[in-house]
């Protein structure tokens, strides 16, 4: 499905892929959880969270756009060393 925001022109339009590795349903509301594979530690997920926030908000558009339903929950989870963050 093709995305934009009402009112841009096509000049303004930017064509962006990606794929949000996990969307599910939980009460009527949608989770999106998206898993990263850097070398974090506890110290640097909070800076890579950062890093990541835009592609979060990019995701959370889409998916509420696409299934018509809200976004209640957003994660990123680091697989090394194993943490979910929360993203808002």
């Amino acid at each position: 499905k093709s995305l934009g925001y009402e009112g841009a022109s096509d000049e303004d339009k930017i064509t962006v892929q990606g794929v949000a590795d996990c969307v599910f349903e939980e009460n009527g509301k949608l989770v999106i959880v998206d898993y990263k594979s850097n070398h974090a530690s506890p110290d640097t997920i909070f800076t890579l969270a950062e890093h990541y926030h835009k592609q979060m908000e990019m995701y959370t558009f889409a998916v509420s756009e696409i299934w018509q339903r809200p976004v209640k929950e957003k994660y990123l989870f680091f697989l090394r060393p194993g943490i979910a963050l929360s993203v808002d």
